[in-house]
């Protein structure tokens, strides 16, 4: 577990100990709400938000909101294009039912009867995709001149609709079509896997927007009523012997009385001037030495918010533990004296977050100040570095000069004083003494009471020169980091990436395993969150994770071919590949559950049972999560945990849980998978068969339905058609524009 405490002693930790994850953010929302979210009920921004989710990789959202701007009249062949992606994308051929062919009907029949455009090019490349793929599968030895054919009008799309195909009909094709197209896109999709300057781009997507720095409030310590009241009393005192002894300064000689007065002038004047920066550096060597050597007190308001019921300082150590810890050195000297240097530094910076923020009102989430921690541990580690981070109060002393001059001030007015009360006594011994003793105890009760009110200012001020400085600091580190985050990925970014970790992770399993597209009679790739890794999402839309968990099914004609890895998402790297292999016999069941809380990871997880939604509340409760579970007959289980909306990722008062679990299910592959394993678990050996069968009956289905359209005359087929089209006329082939 991760050790905090706030105890003088043991104030702060560097160590996080065991499994924790110190790094694990709750999650963020950021705030765009009209990227999935209609600012109207126009047809044009349904067609706009469809787009989005299809970019995003949420299919089904897409195809209803597409398909509803269709219907309300908003048709283009660029309208046609995406709808008919969106029908696709995500389900295999045997899937696909007369309602989806009847809406590929509608699209394919907008671009019959209007001019041709780059849009209706990449219509008629996507239908001759699906005819290249109901010939192979229908004829033993398919024309190679329509394989051609087809991958010549692929290849010479633009690269932004070649993306698109790839990623949307990856379900749809297979065989030695898909092996072709792959062959022909390997080195593009290398390169765009990690391209866009994803390894420097990814961690922004998880950053809160941030608070804007403020001054950091005076630190409430009323200590200084006994100065003022030594200062009061000796002002009195030195009032109460002037008017005693009046009558002995009116005799006391004229020229000794006048060179006691300037004495004391002039004596005073030097030391209070020179002294004043003794005082002044010796009020910073105590603050440098106590930012370095003593750790802060943090206030109890600091540590709990009960209106949220989180402890703000708690979770403000927590992150500066983890960003401190990211800079220490690997060699265990180096480590050592990491520690040991600062141990203190992180500390304060935990403090001054705290006095900055820990009174708001309310006290703010930490990660909107996860900036302003980050940026203060990277100080800390560039100071460490160079040697600066411990600087020895010595380096701040005064020069010699300064010090002799305050003595020497100090021993002029003494001198004078000296005159003054000889003169005195020599006026009346007993009158005389009593007055010098009386002046000389005022002096020094206005010296001390007046010092320490000195040192207490002077301490203030420089805490509010110090405040005001790193406030300005921060303000242009907060400036930096907005424009740093000028290039923040969208959404449909992190989709297309993680679209192409997919494809990768496929196609390394394939090259392990020695198959190729036409080995195989489908696929399957499931994603989920790592529980260990950031979270965030955009209003409206999916989560989007900084690890994830990734499955992979191969099914054969022998069987299934299983591999799990970790994906670092923000690097790429895929690490901890486990494979299996087991016959469609062994699967005894597919089924999608609620779950709860993961607690740890592995088969020996546990997960804690939340309780459904009721059809009839009112209330909104939110089921946290759902999990799909592949039981074999061995009784090893296989799952995959989806959704986790949990508290702080959710907008109660704008979203619905169960559209952004379908969401998640959607974007997830759990929707596609699903099907295909519960009949793999019903049929056991005799799926392949039964999977060919139906894949036989559809293209069947669709070849019929497709004959009839071509006879009817263009503009023949009216909402909604009751056959779809694959077209095959020739359109003109595309300019240097992009359609």
């Amino acid at each position: 577990m991760t050790e905090t405490s706030t105890t003088a002693e043991n104030a702060y930790t560097n160590v996080a100990e065991g499994d924790a994850h110190v790094d694990t953010q709750i999650g963020v929302v950021h705030g765009d709400a009209n990227f999935y979210q209609l600012s109207g009920a126009t047809r044009e921004e349904k067609y706009r938000v469809g787009r989005n989710y299809l970019e995003g990789n949420m299919p089904r959202q897409a195809e209803g909101m597409i398909r509803e701007a269709f219907m309300a009249g908003y048709k283009s062949n660029e309208v046609a294009y995406y709808w008919a992606l969106a029908v696709l994308s995500n389900r295999p051929f045997d899937h696909l039912s007369g309602d989806e062919f009847d809406q590929l009907a509608q699209a394919f029949a907008v671009v019959r009867d209007r001019p041709s455009d780059g849009w209706a090019v990449a219509v008629d490349v996507v239908a001759e995709l699906v005819s290249a793929l109901t010939a192979q599968e229908q004829q033993v030895d398919p024309d190679p001149a329509a394989f051609a054919r087809a991958l010549d009008r692929y290849s010479r799309l633009p690269a932004a609709r070649r993306e698109e195909l790839r990623r949307h009909l990856e379900m749809i094709l297979a065989g030695g079509l898909q092996d072709q197209m792959e062959a022909h896109d390997a080195a593009e999709v290398e390169r765009r896997r990690m391209g866009n300057d994803r390894t420097d781009r990814v961690w922004k997507f998880f950053e809160d927007k941030p608070i804007p720095p403020r001054i950091t409030p005076p630190e409430n310590r009323d200590e200084s009523s006994g100065a003022v009241w030594m200062v009061v009393g000796g002002t009195a005192l030195l009032l109460l012997c002037v008017y005693l002894g009046g009558p002995l300064l009116l005799g006391a000689s004229s020229w000794l009385f006048a060179l006691a007065i300037l004495l004391i002038a002039v004596g005073s004047g030097v030391a209070v001037t020179f002294g004043l920066d003794v005082v002044r550096g010796r009020v910073r060597r105590s603050v440098l030495d106590a930012r370095q050597t003593t750790h802060p007190r943090v206030e109890r308001q600091w540590r709990y918010n009960p209106a949220t019921g989180s402890g703000f300082s708690d979770a403000l150590l927590r992150r500066v533990q983890f960003w401190i810890a990211k800079h220490a050195p690997e060699d265990p000297e180096g480590l050592r004296r990491w520690n040991h240097d600062t141990r203190v530094a992180g500390a304060w910076i935990a403090h001054d977050i705290a006095a900055q923020f820990g009174e708001v009102d309310p006290v703010p989430r930490v990660a909107e100040v996860e900036w302003l921690i980050r940026w203060r541990c990277d100080r800390v580690a560039e100071q460490w570095r160079k040697g600066r981070l411990r600087t020895s109060s010595a380096d701040h002393r005064h020069l010699p000069g300064v010090i002799a001059a305050t003595v020497a001030g100090i021993a002029t007015c003494m001198t004078g004083f000296v005159v003054f009360a000889g003169n005195l006594v020599a006026q009346s011994a007993f009158s005389g003494v009593a007055t010098t003793f009386g002046l000389g105890g005022a002096s020094v009760m206005i010296i001390i009471g007046g010092s320490r009110l000195v040192r207490r200012t002077l301490a203030a001020t420089h805490r509010a020169e110090e405040a005001a400085a790193r406030l300005r600091e921060e303000r242009k580190a907060y400036a930096d980091w907005w424009k740093s985050m000028e290039d923040r990925p969208t959404d449909a970014e992190m989709a297309i990436w993680l679209d192409y970790d997919k494809a990768y992770l496929k196609a390394m399993v394939m090259r392990q395993s020695g198959f190729a597209n036409r080995d195989l009679i489908g696929s399957v790739i499931l994603v989920e969150g790592a529980s260990s890794g950031c979270r965030a999402r955009v209003l409206f839309g999916p989560l989007r994770h900084s690890r994830y968990i990734l499955q992979v099914f191969l099914l054969s004609e022998s069987g299934i071919r299983h591999a799990v890895v970790d994906l670092d998402f923000g690097s790429g790297i895929m690490s901890n590949e486990n494979r299996s292999s087991f016959r469609y016999e062994a699967i005894s069941s597919a089924k999608v559950e609620e779950a709860g809380i993961r607690i740890g990871s592995g088969p020996s997880s546990r997960s804690i049972p939340q309780p459904r939604e009721s059809e009839e509340s009112t209330s909104g409760k939110l089921v946290l999560s759902q999990e799909l579970r592949l039981t074999l007959n061995n009784q090893q289980w296989l799952r995959v945990v989806v959704g986790n909306y949990d508290e702080g990722l959710i907008d109660r008062l704008r979203e619905d849980p169960r559209t952004l679990l379908e969401l998640a299910r959607d974007s997830s592959g759990i929707n596609a998978a699903l099907r295909i394993l519960e009949a793999i678990a019903s049929e056991g050996g005799d799926w392949v068969k039964h999977e060919r069968e139906r894949r036989r009956r559809r293209i069947i289905d669709y070849q019929r339905r497709r004959d009839g359209l071509m006879a009817l005359p263009p503009g023949g087929v009216q909402d909604p058609p009751t056959v779809p089209i694959d077209l095959r006329r020739t359109h003109g082939e595309l300019g240097s524009g992009d359609a």
